[in-house]
Parts: structure tokens; sequence; C-alpha cells
């Protein structure tokens, strides 16, 4: 199962550099793009050796967590290069400046990958929450909310 994973994930990053250099798409911002999958890479790699630092340190470590541990780095490198798509398509927006001056931004780049990496939990939340913004809440979803939520008029006793 994995290697499909790695397979799919894989597939789908070359194809999409792939056509966007074919569709003349400039050259740096590609790169930038590349620079998201490096630095969210080493940013998810940071986070799994720290988990995995502790554990051995506290005498803990489980070898059932291998397949994290590998997976990590991977999955932040894709979370990473999806916001740094996201930010040059403008739907994910951290910034006021008309035009980013370089290289700031390519530095700029590479530590939100590396942060997006890093924290890939909270950022997935990130995007979940664009994405309900951008689609809507599901019905479940709004279910769900309602069942945790107290009613006003228990407030107001």
């Amino acid at each position: 199962m994995s290697s499909f994973h790695t397979l799919i994930l894989a597939t789908g990053v070359f194809a999409a550099i792939e056509l966007e250099a074919y569709r003349g798409i400039d050259h740096s911002e590609i790169l930038k793009q590349l620079y998201g999958l490096i630095f969210g890479g080493l940013g998810g790699t940071v986070v799994a050796l720290r988990w995995v630092i502790y554990s051995v340190r506290h005498g803990r470590y489980d070898r059932r967590r291998m397949l994290w541990q590998l997976w990590t780095p991977l999955y932040s490198a894709v979370l990473a290069w999806v916001g740094v798509i996201a930010m040059g398509g403008g739907i994910l927006v951290l910034g006021s400046a008309a035009k980013p001056v370089e290289p700031q931004f390519t530095y700029f780049i590479m530590t939100f990958s590396f942060l997006a990496g890093f924290a890939s939990e909270i950022f997935s939340q990130r995007l979940m929450m664009a994405a309900r913004t951008l689609f809507g809440e599901h019905a479940e979803d709004k279910e769900a909310k309602l069942k945790n939520e107290p009613n006003k008029k228990e407030l107001a006793d």
C-alpha cells in the first residue's frame, strides 16, 4: 500500500511540474514549488526525528511508528508544495506586498515550506478551514457543531 501511495504522489507532483513547464509557467515559479517540496520534506524530517530522539531518550521507542517516521517527510513535502501553489494562486494570502522582492520572497517560500512541513498537522487543519470556506460546510459538520455547542438558553441561565 505504501508503494502505491508513493507512486501516486510522485507521479502527481512530477506531472504537475511538467505540465506547468509545458504551458510556459515561469521557471522561477516552478523553482519555488521545488523549494516547497524540498523544505517541506526537511521540516517533516526534523519533526519525525525529533519524536524518535525524544522516545529513545525516554526509553519508549515503538517500532510500530516506523511507517509514520517514513511517511511524515513525504506528507509534509506535499503539504508545503500545495501551500506554495495556494499562495501563488492567491488562495492563501500571507502578506500585502504588491510585488514580492527577491531574494527575500524565495527565502520566505523556503521558511514557509519548512514550517508547513514541521507543523504539518496544524497546516493541514488550516487547509481544511480554507476548503470549508471555499466549498461550504458539510451537513455532518454542522450537526456535530450543533451537538457540541451549548444552547443559548443554557448560557443565559
